[in-house]
């Protein structure tokens, strides 16, 4: 499978968590939160669930602070604290986000009340793909390869977001690449044609040599 392919999957969103939010929001908490904001899956000793119910996020590994993957709504979040308390993450709003809150306990509580424990663990399923998929990619040999996939996955972004973040922030929130070596290959892509940027902004793709 080409990496576009593997670029496109990480943004598509699991099937599998509208019935899931269907009956867990109404016993939320809605809140209406402001760009740039965190939130942690355990507060005061307590895990907790959110529903994405409007807005766009990112997820990320608080011991590094890498964003790992990009999500729009609707989508959730904390249900795999349900199976192992040492991932430390936490999401992040990129935009105004309508976000429902409730306790990880109750949630546990209407999954199995409704029966859904067939849907979650195929959303679980889902975001272990995509796991698997960035680990694999930030395995890359080399930092061209990484960075190429990062272009893929940029290209693959909302739109609006797209034009909000530079193309090297992007890559340095993903990686901990020098900002000179990204530039250096940034310059010889928008040199040989291959990616159109403005400004900073990635603005087109065409496709990338295989290697640097």
């Amino acid at each position: 499978m080409s990496d576009s392919f593997w670029a496109t999957k990480l943004m598509t969103p699991s099937p599998f968590t509208e019935c899931i939010i269907e009956k867990l929001e109404p016993y939320c908490e809605i809140k209406n939160i402001s760009p740039r904001k965190r939130l942690y899956p355990k507060s005061g000793g307590k895990y907790y669930c959110y529903l994405l119910l409007k807005g766009y996020v990112t997820y990320h590994r608080d011991k590094n602070d890498i964003a790992v993957l990009t999500a729009t709504a609707p989508t959730l979040f904390g249900l795999n604290y349900i199976a192992s308390e040492n991932i430390i993450t936490y999401i992040k709003t990129l935009t105004p986000a309508t976000i429902g809150i409730m306790s990880l306990d109750k949630a546990i509580e209407i999954i199995e009340e409704h029966h859904l424990w067939k849907a979650v663990a195929q959303h679980m399923m889902v975001l272990s793909s995509k796991l698997y998929i960035i680990n694999e990619q930030m395995s890359a040999p080399t930092s061209y390869e990484l960075i190429k996939f990062i272009l893929l996955q940029l290209m693959s972004e909302n739109e609006s977001y797209r034009k909000s973040i530079t193309v090297v922030n992007y890559i340095q929130g993903k990686t901990h690449l020098s900002r000179s070596g990204i530039m250096r290959i940034l310059t010889y892509l928008k040199a040989g044609g291959y990616i159109e940027i403005h400004r900073g902004f990635l603005i087109s793709l065409n496709k990338l040599p295989a290697k640097f």
